[in-house]
């Protein structure tokens, strides 16, 4: 099955409200071609069961900057920050074509336990896995998102709950 062809760059920019810098500047420097792809991922799920969705906008702003601080340390790309019934979730990866790194599940692991130090008085629990994924963008139309799928994804979405 052939995958669609990539939308323009004025278009990916969009959709990439949600991803870090980087990949944003990478693709605006065009130095690294904008193609599906499927790679080995690490999926980071991080579930904040005390942080009830009517917080005032200031917390949720301090969770980001204290989840955000530790992931420049680790090379980690928040792909989501989600609030939803289920509460706040943050969505991050490793791997991906713009930050790769050597080591990148020790890298992994490693913010996985600052983050839940850093964000204890919020009860974080932490899902994490690997495996190959489809890293590209989806959508079309008005909206184009860059999203990373596959099975590991969803068993770290389960690992997170589990560990709740």
């Amino acid at each position: 099955r052939r995958l669609p062809p990539p939308p323009s760059l004025q278009a990916l920019k969009l959709g990439l409200l949600r991803s870090s810098h980087s990949v944003v500047r990478n693709l605006s420097s065009a130095a690294i071609p904008v193609v599906p792809e499927l790679r080995p991922v690490y999926t980071l799920f991080c579930n904040l069961s005390l942080l009830p969705p009517s917080s005032p906008i200031s917390t949720y702003q301090s969770v980001f900057t204290l989840a955000q601080s530790a992931a420049r340390t680790h090379g980690a790309v928040l792909r989501q920050f989600i609030v939803d019934d289920k509460g706040p979730v943050l969505i991050y990866n490793f791997n991906l074509r713009s930050t790769i790194r050597p080591r990148a599940g020790r890298c992994c692991c490693l913010f996985g336990a600052e983050l839940r130090s850093a964000l204890e008085v919020w009860g974080p629990s932490v899902g994490v896995s690997v495996g190959d994924s489809y890293c590209g963008f989806v959508g079309g139309g008005g909206r184009t998102e860059y999203t990373v799928m596959s099975r590991s994804v969803n068993l770290a979405a389960r690992l997170m709950a589990v560990a709740a």
